[in-house]
């Protein structure tokens, strides 16, 4: 192999300072040691030019060598990779919710309606068709228009109809929207490749935890296997115990049941009934993380071009998780994730207008602590944003 390109290291770029200089050389080579190679000779220039368009030429090379690998590949590139162990990125979710809409008995609502908030900004539309009742009121199931987080809006925030209709008094939501959701970045993208690699398998612990990984809406999952005829803990024998964060419980119990071996039970707090191909109903059982709320107190010191308290709290909830005063939700640390302290320093210091910074957190608002927050595999660390306080400090 060669000096340069695939070699038994690895993939070795030609720098654009090599090439400008093997460049000049093969020049001398060609007219001579007294060619005038300087900067601003007409010669010069055009190696320079030339030097910089192979250069690029190299990092094309270095690029699609990378593609294939997940550690080095990026977008396209990145799903490829996922297809060796049969994974697709997560694509946007669209955000749910219910409106409750008021007005003359008798008032048809039809499927597709839609409505938004008073800028028409985000909108939605139902999913059914309804009649108003004689109280004078119905509650329909809607769907956003857009799939991604920030169509997770707080209540009542829907408030007016993008095609109005006569016979319809008033609008709101009287609860959060739901489960809308970004495409999933490559980070979270390969975090996902490498707890999925035993997806292929059949019917085994890793084989539970990777399908369940693949749901949509799900932000982790964690699967204890008690293959002994004792109990494990409060686990029964011959059982696997499902810890999952987020996802519909009907959607995580189908998933359960189609993904583990025959003759072991579903064990958790949370109990489903479903149905196998066969119409034999199943109890299937899982449980949801204990979720620690985090409060987090920031002493800042400010300098010229502060970004302000939103984009520093939105910075925060982006690394802890939770749901932001735009009703955005941030998936944030996985299950069992320590808060670390110095990773909430770096989230806030890499924005700009921020001199420097002290953090403490807690977990009941009255001890604080400088050191980080440890949890066990049962426990999720969430805040939001009411939960972020900032000081200014000069």
């Amino acid at each position: 192999m060669g000096k340069f390109g695939v070699t038994i290291d690895g993939f070795r770029r030609k720098s654009y300072n090599e090439i400008l200089s093997d460049l000049q050389a093969r020049a001398k080579e060609v007219f001579g040691d007294n060619i005038n190679l300087s900067n601003t000779s007409f010669l010069g220039m055009w190696l320079q030019n030339e030097a910089w368009e192979i250069a690029e030429l190299w990092e094309l090379a270095e690029d699609v060598y990378f593609s294939p690998f997940v550690d080095t590949s990026e977008g396209s590139s990145l799903d490829g990779a996922g297809k060796y162990i049969t994974i697709a990125r997560k694509p946007a979710q669209k955000s749910r919710g219910t409106i409750t809409i008021e007005g003359k008995e008798g008032t048809s609502i039809p499927r597709g309606f839609r409505i938004s908030d008073e800028k028409i900004e985000k909108v939605f539309e139902t999913i059914e068709s309804m009649v108003i009742g004689n109280d004078g009121i119905v509650s329909i199931p809607i769907i956003s228009i857009s799939p991604r987080s920030d169509m997770n809006v707080g209540p009542y925030f829907i408030t007016k109809a993008v095609n109005p209709i006569p016979g319809i008094d008033n609008i709101y939501n009287k609860e959060s929207t739901i489960n809308g959701a970004n495409t999933e970045t490559d980070r979270e993208f390969r975090q996902r490749y490498y707890r999925s690699i035993s997806r292929g398998g059949s019917s085994t612990r890793d084989a539970v935890e990777a399908a369940l990984l693949d749901m949509d809406n799900v932000v982790d999952a964690f699967v204890i296997e008690n293959d002994t005829m004792e109990y494990k803990g409060s686990i029964p024998p011959k059982s696997l115990y499902s810890l999952v964060e987020g996802g519909e419980a009907i959607n995580i119990a189908k998933t359960i049941l189609k993904s583990k071996a025959g003759g072991i039970r579903a064990y958790g707090e949370k109990e489903v009934e479903v149905e196998d191909s066969k119409g034999i109903s199943h109890i299937i059982g899982f449980s949801r993380p204990t979720k620690k709320d985090i409060y987090v107190k920031l002493s800042i010191k400010r300098d010229k071009g502060y970004p302000g308290d939103n984009v520093v709290t939105r910075a925060v909830m982006n690394y802890i998780g939770g749901e932001d005063e735009d009703g955005i939700f941030h998936k944030g640390l996985k299950l069992g994730e320590d808060v670390v302290v110095s990773k909430i320093m770096s989230s806030v210091m890499c924005l700009n207008g921020i001199k420097d910074i002290q953090v403490e957190i807690s977990t009941d608002k009255e001890s604080w602590q400088s050191g980080n927050i440890e949890n066990d595999i049962k426990e999720i660390a969430k805040t939001s944003y009411d939960k972020v306080v900032i000081n200014y400090v000069e």
